[in-house]
């Protein structure tokens, strides 16, 4: 009980014969043609949450799509 053993070993450094060589290929970018394109169907339309947003701002969900803010004038009720 309470005995102790120690064991002196050596180890040689051995011949570094490993090499990892890492290759990637960036993917071919679109140029020749400007269109882009989506589709939400009506099963999307249905269940995406609007968080009291106007369901009108589903179009800008899709690529080049851009909102046109319209702001109204005062109105003239009343003269």
């Amino acid at each position: 009980m309470g005995a102790s053993q120690t064991v002196n070993i050596s180890l040689k450094l051995g011949q570094v014969s490993e090499q990892v060589d890492v290759s990637y290929t960036a993917p071919d970018v679109q140029v020749a043609s400007s269109t882009i394109s989506a589709e939400v169907n009506a099963t999307t339309m249905r269940e995406l949450p609007l968080n009291g947003r106007d369901w009108t701002q589903l179009a800008t969900l899709q690529p080049g799509v851009i909102s046109v803010r319209v702001e109204q004038g005062p109105s003239n009720r009343g003269n």
